[in-house]
Formats: structure tokens, C-alpha cells, sequence
């Protein structure tokens, strides 16, 4: 006969699981046994995840070392099964059929996260089957636990609440989780759930979430549910991200982790259900469950109308970030001309969407730039911008800003003469010579006011007064551009006359100095001038050449003598002009000389230069030790006459090239012999054929600043080398300024070491060099100077 087996699923809160062996009927007879699917508690309403609803059950049943295996849907099924003692695992809606699993496997099976529908629940029981049995009651529970949370904002604090998500959640675990009491395997991986966004300015939020078992074990340390943190929490620990704002800027995250109390434990466990009520009542980073980001973005700009390409503005970024998170940035311009605003760090980025780096924690400055040709009331005129930054887990945050640009209109004039004012501008500025006005593309309204005996000659595109735009003293003036200049002109009422005399005292000569008084007499004006003298090519100043005066109509006055310096040959002209402290000419006058080149001779001393101590010896018939003197450089000093007034043009200019050809004689001291005169002499033996190389005198390549004061170096000892030369000097040999006192012996030569020295004496003809033993060349290039070059006329003086 067939027997009812209803297997009633009772969804109850279990503790712990058993596992149990039970026996098979060894006839072989079998129970039809009517198998009904039916909850405990039907849901009150639908929800995404209906707690209660049984939509398929893979039931196993244990016993004797055999096993069975049903998959049923729907509400009533029918199964054959040999009567015995078994232990019955149910594994519910996992929606698909499981297969024979052994027991060893059932054991083992992990089950998925929960997903929206139904959950996963696991039931079992121990019984007898046989004829009489109708009802099997299994009872099951839900693999998954309930997590409710209910959060709210304290009535005090500005808090908005953004988004709710739970956080490290495991992909499966096992069916039968009571036969694993072991932590959570943490191999098969963690997941956070959706971010639940709230609505703009939300203070409350509720909700549920569901998810597998996740057994992190207890932290015995933990004392204070503020210590719940993640510094404290086992890895892969489950836990809420409530993520608010705090004012406009500021980002909160509020970490709380999931457990059987508020402290040390942080196991959730299967079937169990958890409400968190919640309340954010600050946003304090000293408590540790608490990290935030603060975003400080502000911008500014010079004035209130700006003006394109001319003002720029600059974006200043902060980011105080005692979070992880990173960012990213955009500047999107809402209104304006995107397509001619930029934003820079080094070099621009045109365009109204413009990335921007925003730095994890610290600042970050860029530079910002508009520039349209030419600034239109409503179409461009005001620049609206946003920069939103994004954080890596997806929130944003917006600041807006906007900018007014306007056209900017100079209308100049010269100071001290009339005017100017302007009307129907959005702003303006003044100087003491021009007006500055910022309008739109329809401009604004400029007028010429004479004043200080000066009347208005017009407007004028250009300061050079060429290009006349209008007679009118009243000018409407409309830009094409952004920034543009106007020029008002005023002129004299009356002409006045200047009279100049100069009283000179001329060289003439180049490089040499004119110096010129000036007497100058105004009439039919009375006021500041200013006189300047210039000269535009041949000749420079070394004295003032501008003079400010006030003068009176009428009176005479005389300046400061002006010297003038002429640097070139021919008529050189220099010119003196008066004009008004307005800049308008008054006077003129053109000094013209006629300039010849200076010639310059040059002198040329050849001598010794200053002597060097030798060996000091005692002579005959004394008690004192003296030294031996000789010398080892020939030196040539030049200078040029006349001495020129103002060198400095050309001071570094070669101007000579002199080479010095001399004969020489080379000789040693072999003893010393009676001059028949109570005083003894050296005795000299002339090296014939000399092999002395290096005694040369080198050329004399001066400038006019070297022959005013520098010796040249014709040669010296220490050039010279050769087999005959012993530690060569240059004769005369002298104890001190004179010849060596005498008596003078042969042993006293030995004992003063002359005898191992080559001696070296240089001849020229004398009075007069011959042509042989001199070049003279000029190496100066310009007609500005005569340099002679005559050995003629060149005063040569030979002290060798």
C-alpha cells in the first residue's frame, strides 16, 4: 500500500546538527510515500527575497551503508522507498537537481550567496520509515542570515546620508555548515553588495540584506565598541559602508562591523537574523570607525569684469584625505564659451570638459584663461563652470562657479595737456593719462575735455595720430576686440618760439671733447620743458643731455655746457630739442662740426726690467758679505701722444704691431785680472756661434688702454735654452744700481759662482735704431684715427 510521507519544512532556528545511521528492511518491500513541499509560515507579502517560499527540495536519505536521492518541484510528489531507519538531509531551493551525492560529498557541498528569490535552506531528520508512517517532519533553516539595518542621522548634526553597502560577503559556503564549525573558508572569495543610493538630503535609511554564514571568530581584545575597527577586525570580516556628507565637502565613510554584540565578536552565523540600528551622530575622525575626505576647490579672479587674455584666473584644489580613496576631476563649462575657456598646470587644455588631476591628500593649483576675439552681452559674457570630482568607489561631489567678462577700452591722452571722461561703461579706472572702461560689443561713450591751454584735435586709432577716428569730441566708441586702445589729442593754443645760441669750444677731433654752453630763450609760453640733445650716428655724450626746466615767457636761461664726444670723421651733427612736459615740440636747433681723426705717435722705452739677486760673496780686503745682482727680462713700455680726451670707444682696438730685431753677445767670466788701477776687473771670454734659442724679442701688440700703463715682455732667461747656456742672465751684471765693487779676484769670482753662468747683452745702433732692427705696422682698421707708423718720427729710447 502506498503511505503519505509529507515532508514538512518547518523554517525554525536551529543550533546544531547530528549526523545519524539508520537501518534498511532486508525484505526488499517498499513504502509509496506522498512527499508535500509546504512552509511553516507563508510570507505576509512578496518581497525580491521571499524568506519563507520552498520552490525545490533535493532530498537524501541515509541508511545501512545505502543511499537515495530525490529532486522534487511543484507542491505534491510520490516516492517509492524501502521502509527502515535513515537520516534525511534536505537541501532546499538550490534549483537544479544535486545528483547522488555520498554522504562524505553532501557533507562537503557549498552552497552560493544568496540572490534575489528565494534562499537557500538546509533541514534533517532521523527516522523510521515503515507501513504506518504518514507525516515525515523535516525541519530546515535558511542558509543565509538576515541583516537589517535601520539608520538615522542625529537631530544636531548636518550629516546627509548618500549610500548604504555591505561589505565582504562570501561567495559559498557549506550546506551543512554545523558539520564545519572551523572559520569561514576564505578560498572561494568575498563580495561587496550594490551601492543602495538614497535620495538627495536623506537623514534615515532601512533595508535588508542577506548573505551566507560568515564565522570570523572573536577578538578577546576589543573592549569598547569603538575599538571595532578595522584595525582590530579579522581579515574578510563583514562589515557596513554608510557613506554620508558632512556639510557641502566633506565626504564621511562610517565603517561598522557585523557580529553578536558591539565589541569582541565578529561571527554571523546561518539562519540568524541581525537589526542594526544605527545613528550617526558625528563625523570625528578620532573615532576610528570613521574616515573622511574633505574637497576644498575654490577659484578667483583679478576683477569683477574680466577682461579675455588679458585677466587670468586660477583654481586652488585641497584635498584632506584620512581615507583611501582616490580621485579623478572634471571642469565642465555650463554656460559661455567652452570652447575658449582653459584650464592649465604648465601649459593650457582648451575645451568645456577638461580633466583635472586631484591628488590623493595635498594641493594642486591650476591657471585659468578665457579668450574669445570679442566679448557679447548674454552670449559670452558670463562663464559658468562645475568641477566635479569623483571618487574610486563612485561618489561625486560639484562645485559651481561663474565669471563676468566684459571688453576693455583704454582711451589715452598726454598728461598736462586735456581729458577725458566716459559714460555708459559697466566699470572703469583712470590714470593721469588715460581712462580705462569695460563695456559690452555696443561700447560706451568717451569725451575730450581741453584744459591747461590745450585744445581737443581729435580721436586717433593710433599714438603716432595717423589714423583719425573721429572729429567729435564726444566719441562712441564700439569694440571689435577684447581689448583695444583709443588715443584723444590735444594740441596747443598758441605756438611759442624758442631762441638757442651756442657758445662752443672745439677740438674737433675725434675722441676728443666739444663742449658747447647753450643759451635759450621762450616766448608766448610759460611752464615745464624739457630739452634733450641727441645725436644719431658719429659721436657720443659724457655729459647730461636732458635738462628739465620751468620757464617764463621771455626769460633767458643757459645750460650746463653739454660735451660732446665725436667718434667719426666728416660733418657730425648733434641736435637739441624742446618740447612741452606734454611731449608736444616746441624748438629745435642742429649743431654741425666738421671732425678730423686724431693722429697719435707713439713712444717706445726698451730697458731692463728690474734686477734679481744672485750669489753673495765677501770681496778682498773686507769683513761684509755682499750680493751680486743681474737681470733676467727686457721690457717695452708705450705710449701714444696726444692723450685722447675719451678713450673708451676704443680702448680695446689694436692699434700698433712693433717687432725689435737686436744683435746680441753671449759670454762667460773666466777670472778677473788688475786694471793697472788698484781694482780688479772680470775677465769675459765671447761665446762664439751660440746655440742659445729663445732670445728672440716678441712683437709689441698694443691697444691705446695697454700703452697707457702695461709693460710688454720682449723675452727673458727663462725662454731660453741651449748647450752653451749655463743659468743665463742678461748683463750688465751689478752690485746693486752700479758695476761690482772692486778689488774683485779670481777666487772671489769662483766663491760668487759667476764663472758658471752665460751672459747675455742685447745691442741697438745708437742714437738711432736702424731700419733693420725695427717694423712698425698699423693694425687699426677705421678712418677715426691716424696712427703713425714712421720709425722716423716714433721716439724711440733704448736703455739696454
Amino acid at each position: 500500500m502506498k503511505y503519505l510521507l509529507n515532508s514538512f519544512l518547518s523554517l525554525i532556528l536551529l543550533s546544531g546538527c547530528q549526523q545519524f545511521v539508520g537501518e534498511i528492511c532486508p525484505d526488499g518491500r517498499t513504502v509509496v510515500v506522498t512527499l508535500e513541499l509546504q512552509p511553516e509560515q507563508p510570507a505576509a507579502k512578496a518581497r525580491a527575497t521571499d524568506e519563507n517560499t520552498i520552490q525545490d527540495v533535493n532530498l537524501y536519505l541515509y541508511g545501512n551503508g545505502q543511499s537515495y536521492h530525490f529532486y522534487a518541484t511543484g507542491a505534491s510528489h510520490q516516492i517509492d522507498i524501502a521502509p527502515g531507519t535513515y537520516s534525511i538531509h534536505a537541501a532546499v531551493n538550490q534549483h537544479k537537481d544535486l545528483g547522488e551525492l555520498p554522504y562524505s560529498a553532501l557533507i562537503n557541498y557549498r552552497t552560493d550567496a544568496p540572490q534575489e528569490g528565494t534562499l537557500t535552506m538546509y533541514g534533517y531528520a532521523y527516522q523510521k520509515l515503515d507501513l504506518t508512517t504518514k507525516v515525515i517532519q523535516v525541519s530546515v533553516k535558511r542558509n543565509a542570515a538576515k541583516i537589517a539595518y535601520n539608520i538615522t542621522v542625529a537631530p544636531d548634526k548636518e550629516i546627509e546620508i548618500l549610500s548604504v553597502q555591505l561589505c565582504s560577503m562570501p561567495n559559498k559556503d557549506y550546506l551543512i555548515c554545523e558539520e564545519q564549525m572551523d572559520l569561514t573558508d576564505p578560498s572561494y572569495g568575498f563580495y561587496d553588495s550594490e551601492v543602495r543610493t538614497l535620495p538627495e538630503g536623506a537623514k534615515s535609511a532601512s533595508g535588508l540584506f542577506y548573505m551566507l554564514s560568515n564565522r570570523r571568530g572573536e577578538n578577546s581584545t576589543i573592549k569598547d565598541q569603538k575599538q571595532k575597527n578595522a584595525e582590530n577586525a579579522p581579515e574578510n570580516a563583514s562589515f557596513f559602508r554608510i557613506r554620508g556628507r558632512s556639510g557641502e565637502n566633506k565626504i564621511v565613510d562610517y565603517i561598522v562591523y557585523l557580529g553578536a554584540n558591539n565589541t569582541s565578536d565578529f561571527n554571523v552565523w546561518p539562519n540568524e537574523a541581525h537589526t542594526y540600528n544605527i545613528t550617526l551622530s558625528g563625523d570625528n575622525e578620532t573615532d576610528t570607525r570613521i574616515s573622511s575626505y574633505t574637497l576644498d576647490i575654490t577659484d578667483w579672479w583679478p576683477r569683477k569684469y574680466n577682461v579675455p587674455d588679458n585677466d587670468y584666473g586660477g583654481l586652488d584644489i585641497y584635498v584632506t584625505n584620512k581615507s583611501d580613496y582616490t580621485f579623478t576631476g572634471t571642469l565642465k563649462v555650463m554656460k559661455g564659451d567652452g570652447e575658449k575657456f582653459a584650464a592649465g598646470d604648465g601649459g593650457w587644455n582648451f575645451g568645456p570638459d577638461v580633466e583635472l588631476y586631484i591628488p590623493q591628500r595635498g594641493g594642486q593649483r591650476y591657471d585659468l584663461r578665457y579668450a574669445p576675439s570679442l566679448v557679447k552681452k548674454g552670449v559670452n559674457s558670463q562663464v559658468q563652470y562645475q568641477v566635479v570630482v569623483n571618487d574610486n568607489a563612485g561618489e561625486s561631489t560639484k562645485f559651481n562657479f561663474a565669471c563676468e567678462f566684459a571688453n576693455m577700452v583704454q582711451a589715452y591722452f598726454t598728461t598736462g595737456t586735456g581729458s577725458v571722461t566716459v559714460s555708459g561703461e559697466l566699470a572703469k579706472a583712470a590714470g593721469t593719462n588715460y581712462v580705462l572702461a569695460y563695456c559690452y560689443e555696443d561700447g560706451c561713450t568717451f569725451t575730450a575735455v581741453d584744459g591747461n591751454g590745450y585744445a581737443f584735435d581729435g580721436w586717433y586709432a593710433d599714438q603716432a595720430y595717423t589714423q583719425l577716428l573721429s572729429a567729435s569730441a564726444s566719441y562712441m566708441y564700439a569694440p571689435t576686440k577684447a581689448k583695444s586702445s583709443i588715443y584723444a589729442k590735444f594740441a596747443l593754443e598758441k605756438q611759442p618760439k624758442v631762441e638757442i645760441s651756442c657758445n662752443q669750444q672745439n677740438k674737433n677731433s675725434t675722441y676728443m671733447y666739444n663742449k658747447n654752453t647753450v643759451t635759450m630763450t621762450v616766448t608766448d609760453y610759460s611752464g615745464p620743458v624739457t630739452i634733450k640733445a641727441t645725436c644719431a650716428a658719429g659721436g657720443l655724450f659724457t655729459s647730461t643731455t636732458s635738462f628739465s626746466k620751468t620757464v617764463v615767457s621771455g626769460q633767458s636761461f643757459t645750460l650746463d655746457p653739454i660735451v660732446f664726444v665725436p667718434t667719426a670723421v666728416g660733418n657730425i651733427s648733434y641736435t637739441l630739442d624742446v618740447t612741452t612736459s606734454t611731449g608736444i615740440k616746441i624748438g629745435s636747433k642742429t649743431v654741425t662740426n666738421n671732425i678730423v681723426a686724431t693722429k697719435l705717435t707713439p713712444k717706445i722705452s726698451i730697458s731692463y726690467d728690474s734686477n734679481t739677486r744672485q750669489t753673495s760673496y765677501k770681496p778682498a780686503y773686507t769683513s761684509t758679505y755682499v750680493y751680486w745682482f743681474g737681470y733676467k727680462t727686457v721690457i717695452a713700455r708705450v705710449a701714444f701722444t696726444p692723450a685722447l680726451d675719451y678713450p673708451a670707444p676704443i680702448e680695446s682696438a689694436q692699434l700698433l704691431k712693433i717687432q725689435l730685431y737686436p744683435t746680441f753677445r753671449a759670454y762667460e767670466i773666466t777670472g778677473a785680472e788688475d786694471t793697472s788701477s788698484g781694482q780688479w776687473a772680470p775677465v769675459e771670454r765671447t761665446i762664439n756661434s751660440p746655440s742659445i734659442s729663445g732670445h728672440e724679442f716678441a712683437p709689441i701688440n698694443t691697444t691705446y688702454a695697454d700703452a697707457q700703463g702695461i709693460s710688454y715682455t720682449l723675452t727673458s732667461v727663462s725662454n731660453m735654452t741651449g748647450l752653451d747656456a749655463k743659468n743665463p742672465l742678461l748683463a750688465p751684471y751689478t752690485e746693486g744700481d752700479t758695476i761690482l765693487l772692486l778689488p774683485f779676484t779670481e777666487s772671489e769670482a769662483i766663491a760668487a759662482k759667476m764663472m758658471d753662468r752665460t751672459f747675455i747683452k742685447y745691442f741697438f745702433n745708437k742714437p738711432t735704431l736702424l731700419p733693420s732692427q725695427i717694423s712698425v705696422s698699423n693694425s687699426y682698421p677705421k678712418n677715426d684715427l691716424q696712427i703713425v707708423t714712421d720709425i722716423k718720427l716714433i721716439n724711440i729710447t733704448n736703455n739696454l
